[in-house]
């Protein structure tokens, strides 16, 4: 989530720097490369243009994996990143009001639990909500539905926190810019385990 560094309307580029890194750093993180010659894919800009969806919602849409993220051979940059159209298109043809709306959340939440899971590569078995579940990471607010399940959502400081303490294949490739598979390999081969819960 980008958040403006001051409210003055006239500023033509009110945003923080570092959170511009940030977003161009987690979604690098889920780029898959393709040839210049693919035309199954668009830009960003231009997806939005076409269908009218946002950019903060097609930005979101990657975070929770209902798109995937592409850049071309030779290319890289935030200008460079593109989506699939035929993905884009189900997606307004099955969300054909939904997708235009922001979601509206609690005060201070950036997102739900679930959400911010899979844009970490926490995507199997509910690990993250897992996590939140066993009190080993923080989700600062949660809603009871009328059947009785929870569901948990994260502020920024719940972020930080998760940030602070543990590392994914995910944020770990982003951190010392390297393949997450290398980087797993020399863990193992120091003998480091995974952190694992003894219990729900």
């Amino acid at each position: 989530m980008l958040v403006p560094r001051t409210e003055i309307a006239t500023i033509k580029a009110p945003w923080r720097l570092e959170d511009g890194v940030s977003l161009i750093n987690e979604l690098n993180a889920k780029v898959i490369v393709i040839s210049v010659t693919d035309c199954d894919w668009e830009l960003i800009q231009k997806a939005r243009s076409r269908t009218q969806i946002s950019v903060g919602t097609i930005i979101q849409c990657i975070r929770e994996g209902a798109l995937r993220i592409s850049s071309r051979e030779g290319m890289q940059g935030y200008k460079n990143f593109c989506v699939n159209k035929k993905e884009v298109d189900q997606l307004v043809a099955d969300n054909s009001e939904g997708l235009k709306k922001k979601p509206q959340y609690p005060d201070g939440v950036v997102s739900t639990a679930s959400a911010f899971g899979r844009s970490i590569g926490m995507r199997e078995n509910e690990a993250f909500i897992r996590l939140v579940r066993a009190g080993h990471t923080p989700a600062s607010h949660v809603d009871i539905s009328t059947a009785g399940k929870k569901r948990f959502y994260v502020t920024e400081d719940d972020i930080a926190a998760f940030h602070r303490d543990y590392l994914t294949q995910n944020t770990m490739a982003v951190e010392f810019n390297g393949f997450w598979r290398t980087l797993i390999a020399r863990l193992q081969a120091a003998g480091v385990k995974p952190f694992t819960s003894g219990r729900e």
